[in-house]
């Protein structure tokens, strides 16, 4: 085969691939977007606390620079939408709240019954709860420790619904990597009901 030939076939090849990859970016999407609202007795003050726990577990792995996502969970960039009192609202350490679509939601309350009112949501959103926190999960053992980053971000201790946001994003983690996105709707809840009982931080 000529050089021609070879940087022809090369071209095709590549070509190929391409539109492989294009055809499958409908499926394997590489951002998502998160619900979190409190169903309950809604309180706003908590809410926030929430979404700054979950920012917290976001910037941890997978950053880069010119961010356009709030932040990365098992290697996607994820969008988090603050729903407080059925609306949506924005907060200034977030980059934008769209909710065009949600593919998960973190329920920080008992009563789930509101949730088919959620902005966004859809027959495919995967509802979740925190999950249970670890022992200790409030105690500064060193820069590297929850309370510690949550502090160095926003200048306070992390309460109880901040801790609520971080385990949960946490456990999304460990569910989005392996399955490399949330497509699949029914083996993401299953994965993520595999940590409801608590993880190790």
């Amino acid at each position: 085969m000529t050089g021609y030939g070879v940087l022809t076939f090369s071209r095709t090849i590549v070509a190929a691939l391409g539109l492989m990859v294009a055809g499958a970016g409908s499926v394997m999407a590489h951002s998502f977007s998160v619900g979190i609202l409190t169903p309950d007795a809604p309180d706003k003050a908590q809410l926030i606390s929430a979404v700054r726990g979950f920012l917290v577990a976001a910037a941890e792995r997978d950053g880069h620079p010119d961010e356009t996502a709030d932040g990365h969970v098992g290697g996607l960039d994820v969008n988090i939408v603050p729903i407080f009192d059925g609306t949506v609202i924005e907060m200034k350490e977030l980059r934008h709240a769209s909710t065009a679509r949600l593919d998960l939601i973190i329920s920080l309350g008992a009563d789930d019954s509101s949730l088919g009112m959620a902005p966004g949501q859809t027959s495919a959103t995967v509802v979740l709860s925190p999950g249970d926190l670890p022992d200790g999960w409030s105690t500064d053992t060193g820069q590297d420790s929850f309370p510690a980053r949550y502090r160095a971000a926003f200048g306070a201790k992390p309460d109880q619904a901040a801790g609520a946001g971080y385990n949960a994003a946490r456990r999304i983690e460990l569910a989005v990597r392996p399955l490399g996105g949330v497509a699949d709707a029914a083996a993401l809840a299953a994965a993520l009901a595999e940590t409801s009982n608590g993880i190790e931080w």
